[in-house]
């Protein structure tokens, strides 16, 4: 299941973010400092058209996805998502692009996988994203014949 991020949620979103296994992966391997975290967390919880969403299991908040605006030739939108180290392996990220999908609609999303990070890799070609570069996979959404 998916919900809105809440006001509430810095907390544990910092404990994510701060995990080095989390930014093993990162576009930026430097984990933020608590002031940075909530300068980026108050403007990135009040774009209301980039959607940010906590992923829960039995309602327990195991992860985070997102979409951030990007300007692209394939896409306007592109993917982030975070699963808590203890939750890996449990096929969560896999339901979250889909749960994700339902949520927004049909349209192309970018998503930035290292090769490194194999788990990721295999998460997002199962929901249908295509290798379209050195690290940038596509999911051009739902196609209807």
């Amino acid at each position: 299941m998916v919900r809105s991020v809440k006001n509430e949620d810095i907390d544990i979103l910092f404990q994510w973010q701060s995990n080095p296994i989390t930014r093993q992966f990162s576009r930026n391997p430097h984990a933020p400092s608590l002031l940075e975290h909530q300068e980026w967390f108050k403007l990135r919880i009040n774009r209301k058209d980039e959607p940010f969403y906590i992923i829960t299991v039995d309602s327990k908040p195991v992860g985070t996805i997102r979409l951030d605006k990007i300007r692209h030739d394939f896409a306007d939108f592109e993917v982030s998502i975070l699963i808590e180290p203890e939750s890996y392996g449990q096929g969560i990220g896999y339901l979250a692009l889909g749960l994700l999908r339902e949520k927004v609609g049909n349209f192309p999303i970018l998503a930035t996988v290292y090769k490194e990070n194999i788990g990721s890799v295999m998460i997002f070609k199962k929901a249908g994203y295509k290798k379209i570069g050195n690290s940038a996979y596509l999911s051009q959404g739902i196609q209807n014949d």
